[in-house]
């Protein structure tokens, strides 16, 4: 498993990175993989990519988060893959050519995570705003939903809502 996570990552870093405005012609746009591979894009279109590559392939969802960070070092927005394996938890970016443990990652404060299943606010140690619009982790939740015949109890999975993306 270790070796299709690290070739799964290796595969998408070698996509060419092109900011949304210029891409899309919107501020932000999150690319299905399919738009990904014909027209490339940003840090989220990575990070779904490589998760739905990963699902392709067998990953179980649950343990796969796409982590919208705060890039405490350039001061801005990014997002990674975080991948539950082996008691560990493996950070998939497209800045960083090889996959690196969690723990070896100090410049990211993660601002909330999702995957098809729920979407997760992490409290930041300096401000309580999210920093994107709870309209937009909807639409992302929704469009990495594949179509189901049960739906998820709510409440449930508002309990499982954690502070962290190590729980």
């Amino acid at each position: 498993k270790i070796k299709q996570i690290k070739w799964v990552n290796s595969f998408m870093n070698k996509s060419r990175y092109i900011q949304d405005n210029k891409n899309w012609g919107k501020k932000d746009y999150w690319a299905a993989p399919g738009e990904f591979f014909t027209k490339f894009g940003d840090c989220e279109d990575y990070s779904i990519a490589k998760y739905m590559g990963l699902k392709y392939l067998g990953f179980d969802t649950k343990r796969m988060r796409i982590v919208a960070v705060k890039d405490m070092n350039l001061k801005v927005g990014h997002a990674i893959l975080a991948v539950y394996h082996d008691n560990r938890i493996f950070i998939l970016d497209n800045q960083i050519r090889v996959i690196v443990d969690s723990r070896q990652i100090s410049h990211y404060n993660p601002v909330y995570s999702i995957n098809e299943y729920a979407w997760w606010r992490h409290q930041d140690r300096k401000s309580t705003r999210l920093n994107s619009s709870h309209a937009l982790i909807s639409y992302a939740v929704f469009c990495l939903k594949k179509k189901k015949t049960k739906q998820t109890n709510n409440k449930q999975q508002q309990k499982k809502n954690t502070n962290s993306i190590y729980q």
